[in-house]
């Protein structure tokens, strides 16, 4: 299912235009595109492919404005994952390099994936509740 917890117009502090979370193979599947956002996924369980390279569980991938893009789940252990999408501010390509993430694919490795699981869970208590305010 798609569930999203946060959607707000841009002018908020932080940029974030939305919060979300899916395991549908069919949310989790986009391109071969382009957007105009920077966007954060996070891999909560299986794993799947962005831009021909394997994220699995603890990984996550950045996604910039103009990037060509495309990413879908594996077919016997497919992903969940979080998403933050954030309006198209140079702040966020400051933010981009705190990632630490490898520069050919654009993927890094994270250590809290308990507190994304709790946000995943939050949202999905909510079912789909979107809320303005952060």
């Amino acid at each position: 299912m798609k569930y999203n917890l946060y959607a707000c117009n841009s002018n908020n502090a932080f940029g974030i235009d939305s919060i979300g979370y899916s395991d549908d193979k069919l949310v989790t599947r986009f391109g071969p595109a382009k957007r105009n956002n920077y966007i954060i996924h996070y891999v909560l369980s299986g794993h799947g492919y962005f831009n021909n390279h394997i994220v699995k569980k603890g990984q996550g991938f950045l996604i910039t404005p103009g990037m060509a893009e495309h990413y879908y789940p594996d077919k016997e252990t497919p992903w969940e994952f979080l998403w933050i999408i954030l309006n198209n501010s140079e702040n966020n390509n400051t933010i981009f390099k705190e990632y630490n993430a490898n520069l050919e694919t654009n993927i890094f490795e994270y250590n809290n994936i308990y507190k994304l699981v709790q946000i995943r869970d939050i949202i999905i208590k909510n079912n789909g509740t979107i809320y303005s305010s952060s």
